[in-house]
């Protein structure tokens, strides 16, 4: 399981490169894990 999920965060680091900042970084990587995501804080 461990590798699964580290695989995945690889996937989405790769794909990262054009988000112009971290907070759109983080909203992707929650996304692609099915997590609510609170977009107003």
């Amino acid at each position: 399981m461990g590798t699964a999920i580290n695989n995945k965060f690889k996937l989405i680091k790769r794909s990262g490169f054009g988000f112009t900042n971290f907070r759109n970084f983080e909203i992707r990587a929650l996304l692609s894990w099915h997590y609510p995501i609170n977009l107003a804080r």
